[in-house]
């Protein structure tokens, strides 16, 4: 390439200035100093593993959920199967024990004193089966049915629920904190 005045720039020349150039705009380009989400928000923190329970955990305390709505496990309209997770809880993590569970129906209000209109223990492979480990931390989950002790088809009625953990080493048992109350049946027609 000539100019004006008569000099020529040569090709090596005219490289260095493109490298030069592209030099430049690598380093005034775009570098990704933070990832965010699309809202501005930062990425959450990497994941981490559970933690195990420890060898030889006793559980202080436990918090008993049942599902708020029984199933209809064979289709007649009337639900008939309880499930529940279970957590029991020490200190600050949730832990597994050998041992037993047992799950009580009472008429509502009737816990304490009159018997159980239906009781299921969960225990030995069913309580290894029912084992879950989740981002909460380890848990218990377990269906039981009331075909197993009487008929499913009754009118609308409030039951209690209460569950019991017993320790395998004979300590005194783990109860859910009060009663948790279901519906169970159906309205009469015309109701």
């Amino acid at each position: 390439m000539r100019y004006d005045d008569g000099h020529s720039v040569g090709r090596g020349a005219r490289r260095a200035g493109a490298l030069a150039a592209l030099a430049l705009l690598a380093l005034t380009s775009c570098r990704t100093v933070n990832i965010e989400r699309s809202d501005g928000r930062p990425m959450p923190p990497k994941p981490r593993a559970a933690r195990a329970t420890p060898a030889g955990a006793m559980a202080q305390n436990m918090v008993f959920m049942p599902g708020t709505t029984p199933a209809d496990s064979n289709g007649n309209g009337y639900p008939d199967t309880i499930q529940a997770a279970v957590m029991l809880s020490l200190g600050d993590m949730f832990v597994f024990e050998d041992g037993a569970f047992d799950l009580e129906v009472y008429s509502s209000g009737r816990y304490g004193t009159d018997p159980p209109l239906a009781q299921w223990v969960i225990e030995g492979d069913a309580l290894e089966r029912a084992k879950r480990r989740t981002g909460l931390g380890d848990q218990y989950w377990f269906s039981v049915s009331l075909l197993d002790y009487t008929t499913d088809v009754r009118p609308l009625t409030a039951v209690d629920l209460v569950c019991r953990f017993r320790p395998a080493d004979g300590r005194p048992p783990v109860v859910s904190d009060g009663v948790r109350t279901l519906q169970l049946g159906r309205p009469s027609p015309g109701r």
